[in-house]
């Protein structure tokens, strides 16, 4: 008898055309971006080519980042981004500005946060790309992530905007994905085509499947057998392996003797079946735990009343492995299959069991969810909980899950807190870019909700997030109104939200009536935080109407400003809405310019990158109205580039008009039109003070070139829009 499970791996078999193409790949990494993905069918080899992949860069001397997301580790945010940053030094993240320092140390779970000191969804992105522009320095870096399919939402959030933006350093991104399963983004979508490389796993030939028996497991098939298990395997080395050690040692004589199962997953099941207990507890805490270090797992079988041999059983049966401190699943199909495996009421026992191993508290309440079977009050509290920590951390994706998991472990009894989770559950789905799911929930907020002021605020948010239709905004801000009979405050943001969205229709006369009436509420409430962007909105309005009373509105509001205790948005802010006012007016550059710089610093103290897109275009008109038209091309690239880096997309058309003005002031009469036009077919269904910009381009630039006819064409529907 030969026995074969002892033999351990040593080297890819059968498999050389594949590896030159990684190492081709890897040899390429210095060059520029780049990415391959190796896809293929279960068992058919992707994480030991990935694993050379991983070598052949730290022989290159690459820095190499790693990830190994599993199954059920696939809710946990940014679970896989503290894996690929796990090793790099401190002294890296502290070359990065503060507050993108403070994003990434937050989602790295290397500093506390607060809800208060909140991290903003795309901070953690943008600081993990400065990290990795900041290795790439020193070295060409690679991105390894094996099984990419089960990324966290937050690291996939992450890992694809740092992707996207890289432009020419030496960083590569190598990933493995499982046929029938989708990544959680798409290449093509990411990098241009010329970069991207893919590299379809196909079945082993006969002559690879017998050199990987004899070297795997020791054996030498006879060539009638070992045809026979090609067959019946597929050419899968795992499968094939499998139906081997399904033998127990034994070798078989003829190709009759050797087994043929239904399925790869039903040979595994059979094998872990003659596993000890213990093993088999060992097996699942792996599969079930993010961080399954070997202290975990004894802790999970001594919360199981097993053997603590069973981590050493397993590893020894070749189901467990031990990699860099943690215990790996040899195949994800192991840990997969025997989950699977149990009943709902083993399944409810073994994360009550692993609620009490695991130390991070977002885990311990999804294990606490899984393994309830009722309304819950004290889970439900503890999900919530978990999930403001996962919001405060920059993964408002991570939040929603826990947030829809704990509205179902909700009492019928308990309104209050079903609602107040569904409103958290509505703006986390809005954050993440889910408009319609939002909407639903909203919308069905305003229906059911047993409070008038929870309907009111539902239909409000309807209006201030998802509804572009002015006409249908009217209808649900005067419904919402109504609901909120006797609560100024809500009232003064509804009259606030009721002016901006006539503001962006281009509706300035309704817009000026409600901004007055939100600003008449908000003082009632002596409350500067509600006060403050009503003024603004109002300073904003009656400056675009051409009132001289807009001055004292925005000293007013800057005046509350200064009282707010709180950090409010900078955009609503009467500081910035008094920079922008400024820029408009034209005659005090010098002031124009102390206002830019004021708000340009705040923002960039807080890291705020929307108001730096939004500042870069009244910056650049003027430097173009001062003669500083380099300086006027350095504003507004320096915005573009804020803008595309935040994803400001709707600031497309205001960008396109501020390089047709430079082109203007620089006498290039055709390039101006031609800009100017394309901005303002960009500003269709867009901005309408955008809009009104580019037609005063346009008939500046016809009068210049003496053609007042066309000029009055670009200028007279400016008249209906202004009075």
């Amino acid at each position: 008898m030969v026995s074969i499970l002892d033999v351990r791996p040593s080297r890819v078999i059968g498999r050389e055309s594949e590896l030159a193409t990684i190492r081709d790949f890897v040899a390429g990494i210095p060059g520029g971006p780049r990415s391959l993905l190796i896809e293929g069918e279960v068992g058919i080899g992707k994480t030991t080519l990935w694993r050379a992949g991983v070598r052949a860069a730290q022989d290159q001397s690459h820095r190499v980042l790693t990830c190994r997301p599993a199954e059920l580790e696939s809710r946990l945010a940014f679970g896989a981004v503290i894996d690929l940053l796990a090793d790099v030094d401190d002294a890296v993240l502290a070359s990065l500005p503060a507050p993108q320092r403070h994003a990434l140390e937050v989602a790295l779970l290397r500093r506390e946060t607060s809800p208060a000191a909140a991290v903003q969804p795309r901070e953690a992105a943008v600081a993990a790309l400065g990290a990795i522009r900041t290795l790439a320095r020193s070295a060409p870096v690679l991105i390894a992530i094996d099984d990419v399919q089960w990324l966290d939402a937050p690291s996939a959030r992450v890992v694809a905007y740092a992707v996207r933006r890289l432009e020419h350093e030496p960083v590569g991104l190598l990933m493995t994905c499982r046929d029938e399963l989708k990544p959680p983004f798409q290449l093509e979508q990411l990098r241009p085509e010329h970069e991207i490389a893919r590299l379809e796993l196909l079945p082993l030939t006969l002559g690879a499947l017998h050199r990987l028996v004899r070297e795997r497991l020791g054996l030498s098939l006879p060539r009638p057998t070992l045809t026979r298990l090609l067959r019946t395997s597929g050419g899968n080395p795992f499968f094939a392996l499998e139906i081997l050690r399904s033998l127990g040692g034994e070798m078989p004589n003829t190709a009759a003797e050797l087994p043929i199962p239904g399925s790869l997953r039903e040979l595994v099941a059979e094998r872990l079946a003659t596993l000890p207990q213990a093993a088999r507890e060992a097996v699942l805490a792996s599969f079930a735990l993010s961080r399954p270090t070997p202290a975990a797992i004894d802790s999970a079988l001594q919360a199981a009343r097993r053997s603590r041999s069973g981590l050493t059983a397993a590893l020894e049966a070749d189901a467990l492995e031990l990699r860099h401190e943690l215990v790996h699943l040899r195949h994800p199909l192991i840990g997969s299959t025997l989950y699977d495996e149990l009943t709902s009421k083993q399944r409810h026992a073994l994360h009550a069991r692993l609620a009490g191993v695991s130390e991070d508290p977002e885990e311990q309440a999804r294990h606490r969810a899984l393994a309830a079977t009722a309304p819950d009050a004290k889970v439900a509290d503890l999900l919530e909980s978990a999930a403001r920590s996962a919001r405060s951390r920059g993964a408002p994706d991570a939040s929603a899950e826990l947030l829809e998991l704990a509205v179902t472990l909700t009492s019928e009894d308990d309104d209050d807190s079903r609602i107040r989770r569904e409103f958290a559950l509505a703006q986390d789905l809005y954050v993440v870019g889910e408009m319609e799911r939002a909407r639903e929930r909203w919308r069905e907020l305003a229906q059911r909700a047993s409070h008038s002021a929870d309907r009111a605020r539902a239909l409000c948010n309807l209006v201030q997030f998802v509804e572009a239709d002015f006409d249908e905004a009217e209808r649900l801000l005067t419904q919402a109104f109504a609901e909120a009979e006797g609560d100024i405050a809500l009232q003064a943001t509804i009259e606030l939200t009721w002016a901006r969205a006539g503001w962006w229709a281009g509706r300035l006369r309704i817009a000026e009536a409600h901004a007055n009436a939100a600003v008449a509420l908000a003082e009632q409430t002596h409350d500067a935080a509600v006060l403050a962007p009503a003024l603004a909105q109002a300073a904003a309005v009656a400056f675009q109407r051409g009132r001289p009373e807009w001055t004292e509105l925005i000293e007013r509001g800057v005046a509350a400003e200064l009282e707010v205790e709180h950090e409010l948005p900078l955009e609503t802010l009467p500081r910035m809405h008094r920079a922008l006012a400024y820029e408009r007016l034209g005659d005090d550059l010098d002031a124009a310019r102390t206002y830019f710089d004021e708000v340009r610093a705040l923002a960039l103290e807080q890291g705020d990158q929307r108001a730096l897109a939004i500042l870069g275009v009244p910056h650049c008109v003027t430097e173009c109205l001062a003669g500083n038209l380099e300086l006027a091309d350095a504003r507004a690239q320096e915005g573009a580039a804020y803008a595309a880096e935040a994803e400001v997309f709707h600031l497309e058309g205001a960008y396109k008009y501020a390089f047709a003005l430079i082109d203007a002031y620089a006498g290039r009469a055709d390039e101006a039109l031609a800009g100017a036009e394309e901005a303002l077919a960009s500003e269709a269904k867009g901005l309408a003070t955008v809009a009104l910009r580019c037609r005063a381009l346009l008939g500046f630039v016809e009068l210049s070139l003496g053609r007042p006819e066309a000029a009055l064409a670009w200028l007279e529907p400016l008249w209906t829009l202004l009075t």
